[in-house]
């Protein structure tokens, strides 16, 4: 305070000094908080009535204090600066902090002038309340402040534009959206973001609607941007006024994604609606087939049934063996409808599989087109094979496979032919062999064709009562020509028959790398045989066959027995059921290997089984079995299996003996 005192004291009163002060009587009716101080003391030398209610002190308590009693603490040392510079002249100041008596803040604006008072150098200052209005001003500008974050922060790009379209303001977003600085959009018209070529027409367009107050609305639209880039947008428009006049604001949103997910399930409730009917059209299909089967299943089972109620009172030899012959034809049809079944459930659990090893092509097509020519002539047929001279004789492949696809073949072109001929064709073509069927039979319309390789389907409804079958054929043959990385087509023309071609790659070996099964054994030494099976039929079956080649059998029941039977006797092989009451064949032959890994010796067991499926032999391998005979039982096979077993070679090669299919090999 010292400082400030010696730094006005050496000043010379101005000639304002030397007239007189103000009447104190305007000064006391003042409207607004005044006082005067002297400049070298810097106490309050004057007040009104506005400023002791102001700040809350009586008259005699502001006589008695300095103006930096009014003051913050913090703020004397700006305060001490400011007197230092002040000037005589008359001096509005910017915003000031007081306080009232009460500790109150009070902020203030104040306009001063050096004045005489009682002959002494003072100041007259009127004080301006202004804290209402700064806080208002505050409000203000973090009203503006918030609307300036919220516009440069919106995630929604947004622009403003005048009534001839040019861009008042955009926001960040807008920029980022049209791939534009914010420069060359502001200030130029809206339409710029668009190819040249539709300028004219935006301008147009906008400046009509403009004038009629039509833009205001929320629309989609498909646009293409200045840099080629294609979108969907949703944009949104509202009227603002100003005081340049009324405006447009644009808030646009990309909804590419959004319209690509409504086009996704659109289209998947189209799929779904399709699935559907195919799905109904398979039931249906399914359903048919359920009713062909049936007739299919029951027709030779009731020859099976009648002819052997006939064949145990027939008394004639001949008869007898004609029946049997028709009991076994019936047998081997029903067995044939199985694997058909067997051979789609593998396909729809994409289990199937097929082989590649040396065979006779020749050999194999003479012998599936032969089975046909005894049916073809009892319907009258001409029935024609022609191999192309250039075709190898010996190929790499699936002989079995390729056997059933021709046999479906042509199976059903004798079947669907009632008059003229039938020509299978074996050509080259390119790097693969192709097999023609050709018939002049019932043929097949446009609609019949599309559904014909799908399983359960036939040509027609009616074809069943027709000409019977499942409708299982082609569906295998088209899996099959698949899984042999073939395909096959047709050509059809109702009422004009029908010509299927398959083309399947079969490279061409010589005939010294064909290999042949080795020829069984006429004749086996004969064998102590232990069957273990728990049905009687079963039981009755497998035995005779044995005991017609001279060997020795013992029959048990259960897995229990057939233990309890080779811990009392000796025995050379043994066949086991695996479905059996007490133990099943799985454990039984577990438990005859764990006893044989203490006492050595190894008993080959070969399974009996109903099980046919692929998958099964790793299974058996896994309990100790050396090979498995499917059933029903025929003697070629199980002698087949035998025959193995009374060489040397006993390997550990699981062999499936229970279809002239395929063999099944790990």
């Amino acid at each position: 305070m010292k400082s400030i005192k010696q730094s006005v004291e050496h000043r010379e009163p101005s000639s304002s000094l030397k007239r007189e002060s103000a009447p104190l009587q305007i000064f006391e009716q003042h409207p607004l908080p005044s006082w005067i101080y002297d400049t070298v003391t810097l106490r309050f030398q004057e007040v009104n009535q506005e400023a002791m209610e102001l700040y809350g002190y009586s008259r005699e308590e502001f006589l008695a204090m300095t103006i930096e009693d009014i003051r913050p603490p913090g703020d004397i040392p700006i305060l001490q600066k400011y007197l230092v510079t002040l000037p005589s002249a008359r001096k509005t100041s910017n915003i000031w902090r007081h306080r009232r008596k009460d500790g109150a803040p009070l902020s203030v604006r104040i306009v001063s002038r050096e004045i005489a008072h009682k002959g002494r150098a003072c100041r007259l200052v009127v004080v301006v309340d202004v804290s209402d209005l700064l806080v208002a001003e505050q409000a203000l500008e973090q009203s503006q402040m918030l609307v300036e974050s919220v516009w440069e922060c919106a995630n929604d790009p947004m622009r403003i534009t005048d009534a001839e379209g040019q861009t008042l303001r955009v926001n960040e977003a807008y920029c980022r959206f049209v791939d534009m600085p914010r420069a060359e959009i502001e200030g130029r018209p809206f339409w710029i973001i668009y190819p040249d070529a539709v300028h004219w027409a935006f301008s147009n367009q906008y400046r009509e609607r403009f004038a009629a107050r039509k833009l205001t609305d929320i629309a989609e639209h498909e646009v293409s941007l200045r840099g080629g880039r294609k979108i969907w947008v949703q944009l949104s428009i509202s009227w603002l006024e100003s005081r340049q006049g009324p405006c447009l604001l644009a808030i646009l949103r990309d909804i590419s994604k959004l319209k690509y997910s409504e086009h996704r399930l659109r289209t998947m409730i189209d799929e779904l609606g399709v699935a559907k009917e195919k799905s109904d059209a398979a039931n249906r299909a399914k359903s048919s087939f359920l009713a062909n089967i049936s007739h299919e299943i029951r027709t030779p089972m009731n020859g099976i049934i009648g002819l052997a109620d006939l064949l145990l009172h027939e008394p004639e030899e001949a008869t007898r063996w004609n029946y049997a012959n028709i009991l076994k034809s019936s047998a081997e049809g029903l067995m044939a409808l199985l694997g058909d079944v067997l051979d789609l459930s593998k396909i729809e659990a994409q289990r199937m599989s097929v082989e590649r090893e040396p065979f006779s092509l020749h050999e194999c097509v003479q012998c599936a087109v032969a089975v046909f020519i005894a049916p073809a002539q009892a319907k009258g047929l001409s029935l024609t094979l022609y191999i192309d001279p250039s075709v190898p004789t010996s190929v790499l492949g699936d002989a079995v496979r390729l056997r059933q696809i021709l046999v479906n073949l042509t199976g059903n072109a004798v079947k669907f032919t009632h008059l003229g001929s039938i020509e299978v064709r074996v050509e080259p073509s390119g790097a693969a062999i192709s097999f023609t069927i050709e018939d002049t039979g019932i043929g097949l319309t446009p609609e019949q064709i599309e559904v014909i390789f799908e399983p359960f389907r036939q040509a027609e409804a009616s074809t069943y009562g027709k000409h019977g079958g499942t409708g299982l054929g082609l569906a295998i043959v088209a899996e099959l020509v698949k899984l042999m990385g073939g395909e096959v087509r047709i050509q059809s023309e109702f009422g004009g028959g029908s010509r299927f071609v398959v083309e399947i790659p079969l490279p061409a070996t010589s005939l010294e790398k064909l290999t042949f099964p080795v020829e069984l054994q006429k004749t086996e030494p004969p064998m102590r045989v232990l069957i273990a099976e728990d049905h009687p039929v079963n039981q009755l079956v497998v035995r005779r066959l044995l005991e017609r080649r001279g060997h020795s059998v013992t029959v048990v029941s259960d897995g229990l027995a057939a233990l309890s039977a080779l811990e009392t006797s000796a025995f050379d092989l043994v066949l086991m059921d695996i479905q059996m009451p007490m133990m099943d064949g799985l454990q039984t032959t577990r438990a005859i290997r764990l006893r044989e890994a203490t006492s050595g010796g190894r008993i080959p067991i070969i399974a009996v089984t109903a099980h046919g499926m692929r998958g099964d032999e790793d299974t058996l391998l896994e309990a100790g079995f050396d090979a498995y005979v499917a059933k029903p039982v025929s003697d070629e096979r199980l002698f087949e299996a035998i025959g193995r077993f009374t060489s040397r070679d006993r390997s550990r090669r699981l062999p499936f003996l229970g279809s002239t299919r395929h063999p099944i090999e790990k």
